[in-house]
């Protein structure tokens, strides 16, 4: 049988799920890449698909910290996109020529939608690129505090809250990288003497 590469979006979507599948089937995860291995030629993308998926079991233990993140990333993109829009709108209407500048300004709210929706889907990875999103995010969100006037009450208050929840949801997704995804290196699964490590156990 020739190998294939893989190739596509469909065909790396159909093979995540395939992986997950014999995962949470409690078949091992070794027999799974050999047996993968066989059929396709990119094994550093076969090693990091497997690496990146939890234990069926860690998925239980991880799941209220991802929730958090995940709701955090929702909060900052709804708050931050309603916020484009009152503040967008009247300059649109007095300037059309704006208008072009207005996807710009979603750049950071489409980054956190991101992050919300891999770490919903539990990938290894994402965590750490999540943490340092949200320390971007709050950094950010602190320095326009300070520009903010000392009477506006409302916008101090949704800021403070905004930081705090983005703080918490670093220091999750950090930990959670670390207990539950160590055989990850910076990107794919770490090697050990040659041997993918497929797993933190």
């Amino acid at each position: 049988m020739q190998k294939q590469h893989i190739a596509g979006r469909k065909r790396r979507r159909e093979l995540l799920e395939n992986i997950k599948n014999r995962i949470n089937a409690i078949e091992s995860r070794q027999d799974i890449f050999n047996d993968l291995s066989t059929k396709y030629i990119e094994q550093d993308w076969l090693a990091s698909f497997i690496a990146n998926v939890p234990n069926p079991e860690d998925i239980q233990k991880m799941k209220k910290g991802s929730s958090f993140i995940f709701i955090t990333f929702c909060i900052y993109s709804a708050i931050h996109i309603i916020s484009i829009f009152i503040t967008m709108t009247p300059m649109i209407m007095s300037n059309k020529k704006l208008i072009f500048v207005l996807p710009m300004t979603f750049f950071w709210p489409a980054i956190a939608i991101w992050c919300a929706l891999r770490i919903k889907a539990y990938h290894g990875a994402s965590y750490r690129v999540a943490g340092w999103v949200a320390i971007v995010l709050s950094l950010n969100n602190l320095s326009g505090l300070f520009k903010m006037p000392a009477a506006d009450v409302l916008s101090w208050t949704i800021s403070i809250i905004v930081i705090s929840l983005l703080s918490v949801s670093s220091f999750l997704a950090f930990k959670i990288r670390k207990t539950y995804f160590p055989h990850l290196a910076f990107q794919g699964a770490r090697k050990e003497n040659g041997r993918y490590l497929l797993s933190r156990s």
